[in-house]
């Protein structure tokens, strides 16, 4: 950054001024801190007590291999998998405040796949990390084996339509906090309640009912209002709990009113 900014100083015939300036990580950029006339107000001097250090190219090779990935690096990495700027910041500040566990290179190793490190992102920003900065929660979940093996088994069940968002959510959270390492999680989503009905048959029963008990919003379906469809999607989702598929939901209203 300061190699750009003094650059496009001397180009533009200023003069760059002698001062302390800090480093700004949310801006990405320097500011100034305090100026300095001449060199002496630096308070240099030589210690007599250190003396020459002459270091070889393999010395600072190790050096710089033994070094952390930087923020910047994470930024870079995170932003190319499409993670909005907002989760990239939350990210790094939780993985700075915790000794427990990793997102960050979790996500890295599932960035050969833009939608799973978005939606790991999306989990681990706004359920794991809320949860592990409640004071009133408790995560049981301490195997990071486990930790994970949860993580990919519940973006399975997204894949497979077993799964809405909304309860991938509350099935993250249930067990991070209860500590149970379910063997099926399937069964188990399915015993809490969670997995999403995909059986059209049944969906279709649902709708029917639904179309039945709202003829006006049926009606401005048929009649190209589109926006009423949505209003019909919902109230059937709230007839099945929440578990009807909804993007079968909305493709069985569409076959019917349009």
């Amino acid at each position: 950054y300061e190699i750009a900014r003094q650059t496009k100083l001397l180009e533009n015939g200023e003069v760059i001024i002698q001062e302390t300036r800090g480093w700004d990580d949310a801006k990405q950029i320097t500011v100034s801190q305090r100026g300095k006339e001449h060199a002496h107000d630096y308070r240099y001097f030589p210690d007599p007590d250190i003396p020459p250090i002459i270091l070889s190219e393999d010395d600072i090779d190790a050096a710089k291999a033994s070094l952390p990935v930087m923020p910047s690096e994470w930024r870079k990495m995170l932003k190319s998998n499409g993670i909005d700027e907002s989760y990239i910041e939350t990210l790094l500040e939780a993985e700075l405040d915790s000794d427990e566990v990793s997102y960050l290179e979790f996500i890295k190793q599932h960035s050969n796949n833009q939608e799973t490190a978005k939606i790991l992102a999306n989990w681990f920003v706004n359920v794991e990390i809320p949860l592990r900065n409640d004071p009133d929660a408790v995560i049981n979940l301490d195997n990071q084996q486990m930790r994970e093996k949860l993580y990919l088994e519940t973006f399975s069940l997204i894949n497979e339509d077993k799964l809405s968002s909304t309860n991938a959510k509350a099935l993250i959270s249930t067990i991070l906090q209860s500590g149970a390492e379910p063997k099926n999680l399937e069964k188990y989503a399915e015993e809490q309640g969670l997995i999403q009905v995909s059986d059209s048959g049944e969906i279709e029963l649902i709708i029917d009912k639904i179309i039945a008990d709202n003829p006006s919003a049926a009606e401005d379906v048929k009649n190209g209002e589109m926006k009423a469809i949505g209003f019909l999607v919902g109230q059937a989702m709230k007839a099945s709990l929440g578990k009807a598929n909804p993007q079968l939901v909305q493709k069985i209203l569409k076959e019917k009113l349009t």
